[in-house]
């Protein structure tokens, strides 16, 4: 359902913008899930975090392989900053909630990152019964 909220609403590859999810995987475009909170970040921030909460659907968006490897193990908030991702609309494509909230402590971290996994999910549910919506309407 990830991968058709992207699709439905054009989402563009973060690395390469212009490049639209829907795209072939052939050239230069190879999409791959990712976790928009890295694992190796989650796990150095939060030792000890369940792996269902790293490994959550909606810890998870479709990117290219490039924006994948440069995005690695960095700080969600680094990267969308660097990347300028929420301010030319990339993560708003794929419903995905700003990561703003800083490192505390692990316990407040976890419970920051619950919430954002709860606001992702809500805001996937939107749009999975937009997209619903949508294809029962037959425009």
């Amino acid at each position: 359902m990830v991968y058709l909220i992207a699709f439905r609403n054009d989402a563009q590859d973060w690395h390469s913008p212009g490049y639209f999810i829907r795209a072939a995987a052939n050239g230069p475009y190879h999409p791959e899930w990712h976790h928009i909170f890295p694992r190796k970040w989650l796990r150095g921030k939060v030792p000890g975090i369940k792996p269902e909460l790293i490994d959550n659907v909606a810890n998870m968006a479709i990117i290219s392989s490039e924006a994948n490897k440069k995005i690695a193990a960095s700080e969600p908030k680094k990267y969308v900053a660097e990347l300028k991702l929420d301010s030319i609309g990339l993560l708003d494509q794929q419903a995905v909630p700003n990561p703003t909230f800083s490192f505390e402590s692990e316990t407040q971290y976890l419970e920051d990152y619950k919430n954002w996994l709860d606001r992702r999910a809500e805001w996937l549910a939107k749009e999975a019964n937009e997209y619903l919506a949508w294809l029962r309407s037959g425009k």
